[in-house]
């Protein structure tokens, strides 16, 4: 048989119902992927940023990616990707990230993406 497909990368919202809502504990218990909205930290406290939206592969948590909305220039700015122990950055994996900023941009209304 073929191999399987690679599985599908989103980005969630860190107020979706998987990491948000019913307690960080959850996420971390089910999936091993401590997350944490920092959006009420106070700046210096933040461990990776303001907007932060959690890297989903299937069923697996790969990472994080700061993410932010500069109108004026018309472009969804990607800080810093964050990806989990044990999770390499390899081309596919990089490019994947991208598709997602790139509908994230198209669904924000912007049509430039500003990336590391």
């Amino acid at each position: 048989p073929p191999p399987a497909p690679a599985p599908a990368v989103r980005l969630l919202s860190p107020f979706d119902p998987v990491v948000h809502g019913r307690g960080p504990r959850r996420t971390e218990l089910f999936f091993g992927f401590d997350f944490r909205m920092e959006i009420w930290v106070p700046p210096q406290r933040r461990v990776y940023g303001y907007y932060v939206l959690p890297i989903l592969e299937g069923r697996r948590f790969t990472g994080r990616v700061d993410v932010r909305v500069d109108r004026e220039e018309g472009a969804l700015r990607a800080g810093k990707v964050w990806w989990e122990p044990g999770v390499a950055a390899t081309a596919a994996r990089r490019q994947a990230l991208r598709r997602e900023l790139t509908a994230l941009a198209g669904f924000v209304g912007v049509e430039k993406i500003v990336a590391p």
